[in-house]
């Protein structure tokens, strides 16, 4: 059996484009996603429907912990958490990655 391990894909989704085009090629049985989905690229929200579409079974990462989380940021790192709205903690996205 062949498995495929996925991560830190962080709202890249050309590179999550061209992991999926590499996919395609080598046609593994099984893709596992081992988390950091969202935070630094510019389409964290594209980046999870994607990967949430394809049903691959995910762990949430740090960095997924880390701006869902309630700590607060003394780094000024705030804006990072700029691609969710208010109430994405409630979100279909937040849910889950929270539930992997």
């Amino acid at each position: 059996m062949k498995i495929a391990l996925v991560s830190d894909i962080h709202g890249n989704l050309l590179a999550l484009e061209a992991l999926l085009a590499d996919l395609g090629r080598e046609r593994p049985d099984q893709v596992v996603c081992l988390g950091d989905l969202a935070t630094d690229g510019p389409r964290p929200r594209e980046v999870i429907r994607s990967v949430r579409a394809l049903g691959w079974p995910t762990v949430a990462g740090n960095t997924d912990t880390w701006l869902l989380g309630p700590q607060p940021f003394a780094d000024g790192s705030e804006e990072k958490r700029a691609w969710r709205t208010p109430s994405a903690g409630t979100s279909p996205d937040s849910r889950w990655i929270w539930a992997a």
